[in-house]
């Protein structure tokens, strides 16, 4: 039996208009690999000069990822947010990116479709895979692969509208999250013992 984690989203959702940033989100540790979306930006600055990172989260790698943007001189591109409320940025963000080295059940994904939003992820263990179903709602990148990552936000911001379809695609498909959907798995799992 598969219960997927449950979500309560709203089917009317209202985007913003202005929507330019790339946005990550999540804890701030080895494991979600903040500092490859950075070094990605880098190249990605080349051809957008004003390409703007937002990253949401706080963890203990903070200090270090703060040293890496200033290194590679991108304190003019990147913002650290901190650990708060994502929805507003999920609705004015122009990608969401998940660069992990491995996942459980990404809920990040999960929201990110809920919002409309065009997501580059890595085909890591496990999750992205399954909610982005093989590629169809969102773009899958190698584990750990810059040059890879960066090309792909490239490509995706001049590609903008099949990037859009495809969130829209994955929007749809949120019905398999849906919480009443899932509850009802659990009592008939419980049920059925």
């Amino acid at each position: 039996v598969t219960i997927f984690n449950p979500i309560n989203y709203e089917k009317n959702i209202v985007k913003s208009k202005n929507y330019e940033n790339l946005l990550t989100i999540g804890r701030l540790e080895n494991q979600k690999n903040i500092s490859g979306i950075i070094l990605a930006l880098k190249q990605v600055k080349i051809k957008f000069p004003k390409i703007k990172l937002l990253i949401i989260g706080g963890g203990s790698e903070r200090q270090l990822l703060e040293q890496l943007v200033e290194k590679n001189n991108l304190k003019e591109n990147i913002e650290f947010k901190g650990f708060i409320n994502p929805k507003k940025y999920l609705l004015s963000s122009k990608i969401l990116i998940l660069n992990s080295f491995f996942e459980g059940l990404p809920n990040v994904l999960i929201e990110g479709m809920a919002s409309k939003i065009p997501i580059i992820s890595t085909d890591c263990e496990s999750g992205p895979r399954e909610i982005l179903e093989n590629g169809r709602f969102g773009a899958l990148i190698k584990v750990n692969e810059t040059e890879e990552l960066y090309k792909k936000i490239i490509y995706t911001l001049e590609n903008y509208d099949e990037a859009k379809k495809k969130s829209e695609e994955g929007f749809k498909s949120l019905v398999r999250f849906d919480k009443t959907k899932q509850l009802k798995k659990i009592n008939n799992y419980i049920s059925s013992i």
